[in-house]
């Protein structure tokens, strides 16, 4: 009987401390695992939301990868005329012009496809959902929100995206041509893809309007080589009108460190009051900002175990 009791007085006593401590673990256990026991391969919390995860848990595909592919046949079916007429037209007309002008095609084209995929397999920038059964915390500020399909308070700037079925922070938009949410971890690889995309459209554009204008009728090119030189440059202006001013658009909006949800929502940037008292004290610069948006590092992903 002694040494019953000498083992029972041996067991800790559950404080409530410990049980919130207890919790906590068993929550983050049963959220955090792998879906790839593979050594090396990085571990990640379960998505409950539409994204992909694929390639040993590296690659976080949108959840949208049917526009995705369409985006890319967008890009380069069109292409097909555009490169056909350059090639066995402009070599004739200025061997010098022909190579420059390939040269810079191909390195657009190839940045465009580039900053596209990196856009839809980069972490937006998703907060993990909570379990039912867990804690939840928050609020940390007075302008965070509960979600109740993700059983989190979300910070000031995510949102939750209905078409990914997540809440994603520092939310810009869900595009559909990307296939997925532009956010705060990958908004850099979309302002590179929309900006290397226009540069690209116009100077085919350009290119096939100069074929034209040189090559009015059918003294140089046949009736197939106008019709798609015109088509070309009809698409390729289309979509140089669209994608220039949106960049431009984009680099003004980030320098003013606003996201377009905010800015479509608000008008202005919403900030709690210790972010504003700060931006008070010491205002940063728009450059500074640019750069750190685009060329800094990026906000460490909340899906990961380990640093991505």
């Amino acid at each position: 009987m002694s040494q019953m009791a000498d083992n029972q007085l041996e067991e800790p006593i559950m404080t409530s401390e410990n049980a919130v401590t207890l919790s906590i673990n068993e929550t983050a256990t049963e959220i955090l695992s792998s879906s790839n026991s593979t050594a090396g391969c990085p571990k990640v919390v379960i998505l409950e939301s539409k994204n992909k995860v694929c390639c040993n848990n590296r690659i976080i595909g949108g959840s949208e990868y049917g526009m995705f592919t369409m985006t890319l046949l967008v890009q380069w079916i069109p292409s097909i005329p555009y490169y056909w007429i350059l090639i066995t037209v402009l070599p004739h007309y200025s061997a010098g012009t022909f190579v420059v002008t390939m040269i810079f095609s191909l390195m657009f084209a190839l940045l465009t496809d580039y900053f596209l995929i990196r856009t839809n397999t980069t972490d937006p920038g998703i907060i993990p959902r909570a379990t039912k059964e867990g804690p939840v915390f928050g609020p940390a500020n007075e302008k965070d929100r509960y979600c109740e399909t993700c059983n989190i308070y979300r910070p000031i700037h995510a949102k939750h995206c209905s078409t990914c079925d997540a809440c994603v922070n520092g939310f810009d938009h869900h595009c559909p041509w990307v296939g997925t949410c532009v956010a705060e971890r990958n908004i850099r690889y979309f302002v590179g893809f929309i900006t290397c995309a226009g540069v690209y459209a116009t100077i085919c554009c350009i290119t096939m309007a100069m074929m034209l204008s040189r090559y009015p009728g059918t003294g140089h090119l046949t009736k197939l080589e106008t019709l798609g030189a015109v088509m070309a440059a009809g698409w390729a202006g289309i979509f140089s009108l669209a994608l220039l001013p949106m960049s431009c658009g984009y680099f003004t909006m980030i320098s003013q460190q606003l996201t377009l949800n905010e800015k479509i929502k608000y008008g202005e940037r919403q900030m709690t009051t210790v972010e504003r008292e700060q931006q008070l004290n010491a205002p940063t610069s728009g450059v500074s900002v640019l750069f750190r948006v685009l060329c800094g590092k990026k906000p460490q992903s909340q899906i990961y175990q380990t640093s991505s």
